[in-house]
């Protein structure tokens, strides 16, 4: 009976110091701000992405996509042939933290999931600077199916997924190869091929096809305008901008989740009847819109209004980082609030008044994902 009383007693403790322990890495801090994404959605959210829509084969398409054609074919469970009409745009379908501090999850509401431990895919030491610029940041990723969960364009031919709730799906300290350029080799050995001058000189010029407006499909290796894709990892040299940071970081974690299994393509001939798996991230079907620290469905005018009100009243700045007078700009057909992946920091971030803020180094992204679907009867 004692030895009962005894084990009782030490799994009420356990249970008590969990307890504490939860609720100890759920508090808030400073370092791990709040970003108000859901209370804040419809006008943080760049809607016009989702522009232009191809159907039945009509209207542009990006690099990559199936070819345009009216009736297309897909067979149902028992192979039976099914008949239907081509339909292809963007849809919102992840979101991607890029976070300074490890465990912090401002899409969570500024909550930190752990208070310490398991900490396999963060550096033994913390990064700092000496002889070149050194950056290390975490990464989240989340599925954030928006359609789904306001029930609009409702199309189960083309949910791209199976994901029809908010779920994280990586979290970059858990995975001991994030931290470690040599471990990383493991999943991504062509990265010896891809670091020589003749490489980097190639990736130089894919940032000019970038920003030119162009895309291309070969150049799987490079990150565009925002640096050296490889390795798939959270180090950073060379690169001081925290805002160029982030997105380079957000392409390696895409890049790391297509090689994994993670990711799947869901734009070409070969997807129009379901995704697929590909080992090299297809970087024209991604489309990216900063949600935080600034939002990219603001418009330039209103991000220059709250940088000068940051500076004059940082008072009358809102939750959401704008000001009570900045009106959003997503709702505008035109207004090009989502960028392609690689393109220059210069063109959607410093031209606009800048998306970084000081005591703010977490970023959020929202990621658009190109579906090409074969609507069936």
């Amino acid at each position: 009976m004692k030895k009962l009383w005894l084990a009782a007693i030490l799994l009420f403790s356990s249970v008590a110091s969990f307890a504490d322990t939860a609720t100890t890495s759920t508090d808030t801090s400073l370092d791990c701000q709040d970003s108000q994404i859901l209370a804040n959605m419809i006008q943080n959210i760049c809607w016009s992405c989702v522009l232009p829509m191809r159907i039945m084969g009509v209207g542009p398409k990006p690099k990559g996509a199936a070819q345009s054609t009216g009736v297309c074919m897909c067979t149902d469970g028992n192979g039976v042939p099914e008949f239907g009409w081509q339909l292809g745009y963007f849809q919102p379908a992840r979101i991607e933290e890029v976070v300074k501090t490890p465990w912090c999850t401002p899409f969570l509401g500024g909550t930190k999931l752990q208070s310490g431990g398991f900490e396999y895919g963060i550096p033994a030491s913390p990064v700092n600077k000496k002889e070149v610029d050194l950056s290390f940041m975490d990464s989240h990723f989340f599925s954030f199916p928006l359609f789904q969960l306001l029930d609009l364009l409702m199309i189960p031919d083309c949910a791209g997924d199976a994901q029809m709730d908010i779920d994280l799906l990586s979290m970059s300290e858990i995975d001991p190869m994030w931290s470690n350029d040599i471990l990383a080799f493991v999943l991504n050995p062509e990265s010896v091929v891809f670091a020589n001058p003749l490489a980097y000189a190639w990736c130089a010029a894919d940032c000019g096809v970038i920003s030119s407006g162009s895309e291309t499909e070969t150049n799987y290796f490079c990150a565009g305008c925002d640096g050296n894709l490889y390795p798939f990892t959270g180090n950073v040299v060379g690169i001081t901008d925290p805002v160029q940071v982030s997105s380079l970081i957000l392409q390696r974690q895409l890049a790391t989740l297509h090689r994994k299994g993670m990711a799947q393509k869901t734009m070409g001939d070969d997807e129009m009847c379901g995704s697929t798996y590909s080992m090299f991230i297809p970087r024209s079907q991604y489309r990216v819109s900063m949600l935080y620290p600034v939002p990219e469905a603001k418009s330039t005018k209103n991000i220059a209004a709250v940088s000068a009100a940051e500076s004059t009243n940082p008072a009358d700045e809102t939750a959401d980082g704008g000001t009570a007078s900045s009106a959003p700009s997503n709702f505008i057909v035109n207004d090009d609030c989502c960028h392609k992946l690689g393109q220059t920091v210069y063109a959607w971030s410093t031209l606009k008044g800048g998306r970084s803020r000081p005591g703010k180094d977490n970023h959020v992204y929202l990621v658009w994902r190109y579906v090409d679907c074969c609507v069936t009867y």
